[in-house]
């Protein structure tokens, strides 16, 4: 069974190299540098070594001169495996340092592992470079591969170069939305309102310095708990249910709740609920805006106390106008009464004049022992027969 060294610094790419090679017969061994890679070969010398060019403390290009400077490594065939150095002269500048292929990152499986097998049969065939040769004049590499290092050290220079301008955005973003953020918190602590955030399942994600007042709840008992437990009571809480459905199904709702505070009172609000939607339009939860009514409970009701008795003061002025102008006549027949009277009838005694208290004209009366007001007859006037 063959056996490959994989050179890399990068886990992942190991693992997808190494699953690739075992699930073609290969035993792997793994090095993440060229100064690994070389003692773990020189103690157990592979038949293949396949190494990246980027890597710390020795890169691939360093590990490939050690290599085929090796007498008992150089007849081991070196791939090179890149997704870094891809100019022509970088895999010109590895070839003339002995590598015996040169693949770009990423390559399918299927040509990957024809080029592996290829380099293997010029292998066993004898068709590598031997020891004896001789090498390339060592001035003309390391010319060259100074050249390749310092155009990759440029392109490395531009390259953060543009990152750290990126990243000067993407902080002077991140603080204006920091700013955005902690404006907006500061605002709705300011709101006398108490506004709350649930997220999907209920719980609470956000709580504002006035629900702490009203709910007597504070923010670090409230945050990660679900909502129904915090304000609700269990006499409402079916009610709530139906409440969060209809929030499910149209996105908001508003109306009258019984509300709860953490020391078991109850008190009536109205609220506000809007359902807070992600990027892809899928529930994230919702926002809740409470305002305590109980005072506007209190003044409806003395409103309506004060209607009622309106009413009772317009229905009594009404009753007593009405028996005003039923004692005006009775008063009137009495009048009239009391002129046809005979004035020598004992068994009268009335008055006629200004009593105190009274209006000018008003009459008076003081019955006789034994008189009757409620029947007015006359026994002896035949006048009153």
């Amino acid at each position: 069974m063959n056996r490959a060294l994989i050179v890399d610094d990068r886990l992942d790419n190991r693992y997808l190299l190494r699953a690739l090679l075992q699930g073609n017969g290969f035993t792997v061994d793994e090095a993440q540098n060229g100064a690994d890679a070389l003692a773990r070969a020189r103690a157990v010398p592979p038949q293949l070594i396949i190494a990246d060019l980027l890597m710390p403390v020795m890169d691939g290009y360093t590990l490939l001169r050690h290599w085929k400077a090796d007498l008992s490594l150089r007849s081991i065939p070196f791939v090179v495996y890149t997704a870094t150095y891809t100019d022509p002269k970088d895999e010109r500048l590895a070839l003339d340092l002995g590598a015996d292929a040169f693949i770009l990152k990423p390559a399918e499986p299927d040509p990957f592992m024809a080029r592996i097998r290829e380099v293997l049969t010029i292998k066993n065939s004898g068709g590598l470079k031997h020891a004896s040769e001789p090498p390339i004049e060592e001035m003309v590499l390391m010319k060259e591969y100074s050249e390749v290092l310092v155009r990759k050290l440029e392109h490395k220079v531009l390259q953060l170069e543009q990152a750290n301008r990126a990243l000067l955005q993407v902080i002077a973003e991140r603080k204006r939305a920091e700013e955005r953020v902690w404006l907006q918190a500061s605002l709705l602590d300011q709101v006398r309102n108490a506004v709350l955030a649930a997220g999907p399942q209920g719980q609470v994600i956000y709580w504002n310095k006035f629900a702490e007042c009203l709910y007597q709840i504070t923010e670090a008992e409230a945050i990660g708990h679900d909502v129904m437990d915090l304000i609700v009571p269990a006499s409402e809480r079916q009610g709530a249910r139906e409440i969060f459905a209809t929030l499910e199904k149209t996105g908001q709702w508003e109306g009258d709740m019984v509300l709860l505070r953490k020391n078991g009172t109850t008190f009536p609000a109205l609220v506000f609920n809007k359902a807070l939607n992600d990027a892809e339009g899928r529930r994230a939860g919702f926002v809740s805006v409470a305002i305590d009514i109980t005072e506007r409970r209190r003044l409806e009701e003395q409103y309506r106390q004060a209607q009622k008795m309106e009413v009772v003061g317009k229905l009594a002025g009404g009753v007593a106008h009405d028996f005003n102008n039923l004692l005006t006549v009775i008063n009137g027949y009495a009048d009239l009464v009391l002129e046809n009277l005979p004035q020598n009838q004992p068994e009268w005694n009335f008055r006629q004049g200004d009593l105190e208290g009274r209006r000018p004209g008003s009459l008076a009366y003081a019955p006789i022992a034994g008189f009757q007001p409620a029947r007015l007859h006359c026994a002896k006037s035949a006048r009153c027969q």
